[in-house]
């Protein structure tokens, strides 16, 4: 109420509203209830002379963000409203400041989503905002930025599931496929795991998308169970993807399979079929002149090499695929690569050491 009293000169005004709305209220909802107290109190706020269009606007849209809203998201979802209107949502009470972030309370929420459902552009602009946060910052996880995109990302998980759910039911297939994707990196590299938005997302992207967001979305599962060494997961997955990617003339995506095949086949010691399905991979990135897809094929049948002790192969192999990464500018691939040459050199001099003193005449 005395939220509601602000901008008013006096509170017999205010005292005749919380009567009359309060009477409305409970008319139409039919009865006391606790959750009566909280809808009229905000009510009572959102009609207050202090709320503004712009407060109100943004305050809709924090109905649909259960994790509030970041500072630096203010200006990119309302660019002309966003720091105005939490400046009033904080003076109403309606709002309050954590951190960088501005949240609501979840009854709060709840009664906002339920009553003011923000405008259609806003809505839909905030569907391809977070979709497009999980898509690339996802993707940043693992690499030098990776601490920063993970904890953008958990800060985020809430919102970016709300927001990827409503995609999944406007068939918003392109950006649901791309967050998926994102998402499945940073899941992959996190532990995290988020198994009702996989599932949401997964039915949708079957139901309506193309053959190349189809097979891009069970990629990227087959990689994230690949990671959690689910290896028959991750093969369904890839076989999965393989002939969806061959439709949509994907090369890359293609190659990008088979390697996984491959990657599954050495990690159960079939060093076999992990060097067939690398020699095929590695003719299709060729094809393509995909660098750093080469240069992976190349460090797996160097990777095969050496568990058969075949060190000149294998060193070889490390060689080649060295120049790739770093063209690529892969420095992890590039770091393995010379990790895995020194390891080698010491052991091929210590057996040459060996077998040296071994053909050396004894004296006597």
């Amino acid at each position: 109420m005395a939220y509601a009293a602000q901008g008013q000169p006096d509170l017999a005004e205010v005292a005749q509203r919380w009567a009359a709305e309060r009477t409305g209220m409970l008319a139409r909802m039919g009865g006391a209830r606790r959750e009566l107290s909280v809808a009229v109190s905000v009510e009572a706020s959102v009609t207050a002379p202090l709320m503004t269009a712009a407060a109100l606007r943004l305050l809709t849209l924090l109905g649909v963000l259960p994790d509030g809203m970041a500072r630096e998201d203010l200006t990119v979802l309302l660019p002309e409203d966003g720091l105005a209107g939490a400046g009033a949502l904080r003076q109403l009470g309606l709002a309050f400041g954590e951190g960088d972030r501005l949240r609501t309370l979840t009854p709060v929420r709840e009664h906002i989503a339920a009553s003011h459902p923000p405008a259609p552009a806003d809505l839909d602009q905030a569907i391809s905002h977070y979709a497009q946060l999980a898509a690339l910052t996802g993707d940043q996880v693992g690499t030098s930025d990776g601490a920063r995109a993970a904890a953008r990302l958990q800060a985020e998980t809430g919102n970016i599931a709300a927001m990827l759910e409503r995609a999944a039911v406007d068939q918003r297939t392109r950006e649901l496929a791309d967050a998926v994707y994102g998402l499945a990196e940073y899941w992959r590299f996190t532990g995290f795991t988020q198994p009702a938005l996989v599932t949401i997302a997964e039915a949708a992207i079957q139901a309506h998308g193309t053959p190349f967001q189809q097979a891009r979305t069970w990629r990227a599962l087959g990689d994230l169970a690949h990671g959690r060494s689910d290896y028959d997961g991750a093969r369904a997955q890839f076989e999965r993807a393989l002939p969806l990617f061959q439709q949509a003339g994907s090369v890359v995506g293609e190659a990008n399979c088979i390697r996984g095949l491959g990657d599954i086949a050495r990690d159960r010691s079939d060093h076999d079929g992990a060097g067939t399905h690398y020699e095929q991979a590695l003719q299709l990135y060729q094809r393509v002149g995909s660098v750093l897809g080469e240069a992976n094929c190349i460090e797996g049948l160097g990777n095969i090499a050496l568990a058969r002790s075949d060190h000149d192969g294998a060193r070889t192999r490390y060689e080649q695929a060295l120049p790739l990464y770093q063209r690529a500018a892969d420095v992890l691939g590039e770091a393995n690569c010379l990790r895995r040459l020194s390891n080698i050199t010491p052991t091929r001099s210590n057996h040459d050491s060996a077998q040296t003193s071994q053909e050396r005449p004894t004296a006597g």
